[in-house]
Order: structure tokens, then C-alpha cells, then sequence
């Protein structure tokens, strides 16, 4: 029989601190999931890494002034398993974020390349669609320089306007999935490159000029994406039917040629 009394409930053990970090982390996790409060990126997962750096500290301290002091430092089996879910859950989250940032990155540097241009949530004012030039990027100096500009700025709105434009650039613009602005243009873009697009769930608004690749088949592409705001159409082989057939299955998009 166990006579171990067991402790109050408001006194804090080194079992319950753990359950705590756990319960932040999954409420700084849930907080950028739904936006409440909201972040600005890399901001939440940087807070939950921070907060189990400091309640790791505190548990030294507190297990070297228990030692010291002879004090009891009680840690079970079952608060270690907590811990070991506290400790991965920042670190896989941080992986996730810095691939994310690395692919960002290497998209943006493509697109750079290939002579289009992007633009990043910080540089867009509420209300509008185009970037305000002098904008200050967005996280403190020296974590941006550690971590990159990518790991606190979001690439929004991007344009490619080359004749040379093709298909496979497309794909390159699939992979930013929290795109909302698009203008794209070129002789070589057709039906097959705009499926890339499906990917672009945040899309409002995109404008296509310039090539005679596109049908109505291509705007098949469009009906999935339930927050485009407009469409423009130029020189392009899509028909008044297609239009009709997309402007039925998004209701609140403005459609123009």
C-alpha cells in the first residue's frame, strides 16, 4: 500500500508544470490554427519553443535546488511520457515551419529567375491588392537574419508576364499555397499548366492575358477554389459558355474579358 500522500492541489510538482507546458503548447498550436489572436507567422511556434526552453530551465533549477536543499523532486514515469510529447511537439512543429520556408524560398527564387515578380503580406495594406513599396519586413532583425525572411512573411501576390511562360512554371506557383493575387502571361501557358493552380486555396484574384492555350476547359481548374473575388480574362480561347459554366459554380466571382 502506497501512504505517500499526495499533494494539494494547488501546489505546483514538476508533474503538474509539465501538464501545464503541454496544455500551452497545444493552445499556442490551436491559436495559430484559427487565427485567435492573431499571429503573425512564425510567431506561435517561436512562443511554444520559447516556452519549453524556459520550462526546462525551471526544472534544472528546480531539481539542482532540490539536491542542494534536500528538498523532494518528485518526476514519474507517466510525467516523463508527458514531457517527451511536450518536447517533440514544438520541435516537429519548428521542422515543419522551416521546410515550409525553405520551399518558399526556392519557389520565390525560381519565379525571381525567371523574371516574375511577388510580393509578401507585409507589404499589403488591408483593403488592397498591391503591395505598398517601404513596407518593413515583419519579425525582429536578428531572428530574420537567423531564420530567413521566408520563416515571418507569407508570399501573397505574384505576377509573370514573359511570353516564355510555361506550364511547368506554373507548378512552381502551385507550391505557394497562401497565394491570393495571380497574374500570369505567355504564349506557352495552356489548360494542363492551370490545374497546378488547384492547389491555391486562398486565391481572390487572377488575372490571365496573352495566350491562346486556354479554354474552358482550363477554367475546370477554378471551380474548387471558393474565395476567387475576380477573374480577368485576355486573349484567350475561352467562350462566353465557359464563363456561364464557372460563373454558376462561383456565385460571388466577378468574371471579365
Amino acid at each position: 500500500m502506497n501512504d505517500t500522500p499526495r499533494p494539494r492541489w494547488y501546489r505546483l510538482t514538476p508533474g503538474r508544470l509539465v501538464i501545464g507546458l503541454l496544455i500551452v503548447e497545444c493552445l499556442l498550436w490551436l491559436s495559430e490554427r484559427f487565427q485567435w489572436p492573431t499571429w503573425h507567422k512564425g510567431f506561435a511556434v517561436l512562443s511554444a519553443v520559447a516556452v519549453l526552453g524556459a520550462t526546462i530551465i525551471l526544472m534544472f533549477l528546480w531539481l539542482l535546488v532540490s539536491f542542494v536543499l534536500r528538498f523532494r523532486f518528485q518526476f514519474g514515469i507517466r510525467s516523463l511520457l508527458i514531457m517527451t510529447v511536450a518536447v517533440a511537439i514544438p520541435c516537429s512543429w519548428m521542422t515543419v515551419e522551416m521546410k515550409a520556408a525553405r520551399e518558399q524560398r526556392t519557389a520565390v527564387e525560381a519565379i525571381e529567375e525567371l523574371g516574375g515578380s511577388f510580393f509578401y503580406d507585409y507589404q499589403v495594406i488591408d483593403g488592397c491588392d498591391y503591395p505598398v513599396d517601404g513596407e518593413p519586413p515583419s519579425g525582429p532583425t536578428c531572428l530574420r537574419n537567423l531564420l530567413g525572411n521566408d520563416f515571418f512573411a507569407t508570399v501573397v501576390g505574384v505576377y509573370m508576364s514573359r511570353k516564355q511562360t510555361s506550364d511547368s512554371d506554373l507548378e512552381l506557383i502551385g507550391r505557394l499555397v497562401q497565394l491570393k493575387w495571380l497574374g500570369i502571361g505567355g504564349i506557352n501557358i495552356s489548360d494542363v499548366g492551370l490545374e497546378n493552380l488547384q492547389r491555391l486555396k486562398q486565391l481572390q484574384a487572377i488575372g490571365i492575358y496573352g495566350t491562346t492555350h486556354i479554354t474552358d476547359t482550363g477554367l475546370e481548374s477554378f471551380r474548387l477554389l471558393t474565395k476567387l473575388q475576380k477573374v480577368y480574362l485576355e486573349r484567350t480561347q475561352v467562350t462566353p459558355e465557359g464563363i456561364q459554366k464557372l460563373q454558376r459554380a462561383l456565385p460571388n466571382c466577378k468574371i471579365t474579358r
